[in-house]
């Protein structure tokens, strides 16, 4: 079995569900690490950002790109790729 898939975000995102990790997410349970941050180019005074999260453990997780208006509302949201039980998921 190889240790890296390509997968849509869709299937992405379901496997990190499957394991309630996507809800941790959203409830900042997950430590996270910004990895990059500059101005969006979607929207005015918005924040394009890569993050990284690690589960309790402190293992990788997977890394999401995230556009948040100056409010704080997430306009746009999707995974990069996520490691899970030894084999590295890469979004299309």
């Amino acid at each position: 079995m190889r240790n890296f898939q390509e997968s849509n975000t869709e299937e992405l995102q379901i496997k990190l569900e499957d394991r309630n990790y996507w809800l941790r997410i959203h409830s900042c349970e997950l430590l996270e690490k910004i990895q990059s941050e500059v101005p969006a180019r979607i929207i005015k005074d918005g924040v394009s950002s890569i993050i990284s999260y690690y589960d309790e453990h402190l293992n990788y997780l997977c890394t999401i790109h995230r556009v948040i208006t100056k409010n704080g509302n997430v306009i746009h949201e999707d995974i990069k790729d996520i490691y899970l039980d030894g084999i590295r998921y890469k979004a299309l």
